[in-house]
């Protein structure tokens, strides 16, 4: 009956079949290998790439993707600008803040004073934050009253602005 069926359909058995001998004959070159035979015959394919594929990609390192950044921790390489020849448009990469770094800035931008424990509970910002909002937001479980809440006067929950 050869590879199809009567009705001229593949079956499962066959593709089955068919992928035991494909992945049997890809098995013996290396991803870098088959994209190179790929390009060389004008075949497109895509390999499935993991990080160490990426951090050693010839293409990425010519390009500048990958920039170090030292942090306290340590040092570590991170993707950086997706685009050449526009180095003005990326931020050189920076470590991710410490916890709370920004923490004044962020509440300068709310219009609101730090939050300390001893706030005026009714103070409201400049311009309403809460606007649309419903008492109660945030559930009240356990986890909801262990955290700080911002209150405005008129008993609407803000947000929760600092966890402990």
């Amino acid at each position: 009956m050869g590879a199809c069926s009567r009705r001229g359909e593949i079956t499962w058995d066959l593709l089955e079949d068919a992928r035991e001998h494909v992945t049997a004959f890809l098995g013996q070159f290396r991803k870098s290998e088959l994209m190179q035979i790929a390009l060389d015959r004008g075949i497109r394919i895509a390999p499935i790439q993991n990080i160490a594929d990426l951090l050693s990609s010839e293409q990425f390192a010519a390009r500048d993707f990958f920039a170090t950044v030292t942090a306290p921790q340590g040092s570590y390489t991170l993707p950086w600008a997706f685009a050449s020849g526009c180095p003005e448009a990326f931020t050189a990469p920076a470590p991710a803040p410490a916890l709370g770094e920004h923490r004044d800035e962020v509440l300068a931008q709310w219009n609101a004073a730090p939050i300390t424990p001893q706030a005026d509970a009714t103070r409201r910002p400049a311009t309403p934050a809460c606007q649309g909002a419903r008492p109660g937001l945030g559930g009240g479980g356990t986890a909801d009253r262990a955290q700080p809440r911002r209150l405005w006067g008129d008993g609407h929950l803000c947000g929760i602005v600092e966890a402990r």
